[in-house]
């Protein structure tokens, strides 16, 4: 999450006292961004991996718990507005690309298919990082991979 320092400033840090260890944390900062008038901007060439919640080893589900009934007493509105973006779905295309990368990755794990069907997606889709993105999930061992637009 990249937070301009203006925002920063206007609304302090996260609030470790309501959320302690995590979980929640984030979603708290940004409610209340939301509520201060900041806008939220999805950047859909960049991919943040996180391993599972290995941080949080035995404790996630309990965190995970806590996090949301938290979230849910400082937000009355945070459960509607998350089905809300569910139901509207904005990156979908985004997911979307993804998943058919995946699903063609796991047909054949041979080196030349894999370039192949990434300087596909990458053409179409139009995000030349998405490379970046499905290297760091594994799919991929390629390097490098430039796509020239059409004249």
């Amino acid at each position: 999450m990249y937070i301009k320092r203006p925002c920063l400033d206007q609304l302090g840090l996260f609030d470790e006292k309501s959320f302690g260890l995590g979980y929640g944390e984030e979603n708290d900062f940004c409610m209340k961004a939301s509520k201060a008038g900041w806008r939220h901007v999805l950047c859909g060439d960049t991919f943040v991996y996180h391993t599972g919640g290995a941080s949080f080893s035995g404790s996630k589900e309990r965190l995970q718990k806590q996090g949301t009934e938290t979230l849910v007493k400082l937000h009355p509105d945070y459960l509607d507005r998350v089905r809300k973006h569910i139901a509207e779905d904005p990156a979908r295309h985004l997911r979307l690309a993804v998943d058919s990368a995946r699903e063609k990755v796991s047909a054949s794990r041979g080196q030349t298919f894999v370039k192949k069907a990434c300087a596909k997606l990458l053409e179409k889709v139009c995000y030349p990082k998405i490379f970046s993105m499905l290297a760091g999930l594994g799919f991929a061992w390629i390097t490098k991979i430039i796509i020239k637009r059409k004249a």
